[in-house]
């Protein structure tokens, strides 16, 4: 699922359309986000602590789809034992 949005992410930035993109690109992360946190939530790290934050992400109203696409990632990636942060 990562794989396939960092290639996302990469086309968007070389095409210049990134919103086009997100808006596309974002119901397809969150129905596979579903199959996994349903199917194969024990591979997940600690799922039950991001489960609030990952909702949270994915109900976000009023906001851009840039902005939720990026949201709805970040809160996801803790759960693959990969920090959100970048490192100092």
């Amino acid at each position: 699922m990562f794989e396939l949005a960092f290639k996302f992410l990469q086309i968007a930035q070389q095409t210049g359309n990134f919103r086009l993109a997100a808006k596309a690109f974002l119901p397809l992360i969150v129905k596979r986000w579903e199959f996994v946190w349903e199917q194969q939530r024990f591979l997940l790290d600690r799922p039950s602590l991001h489960e609030t934050s990952i909702k949270k992400a994915m109900d976000l109203e009023g906001a851009s789809s840039e902005r939720k696409f990026i949201v709805v990632l970040m809160s996801i990636l803790p759960t693959l034992g990969i920090g959100n942060k970048s490192k100092l």
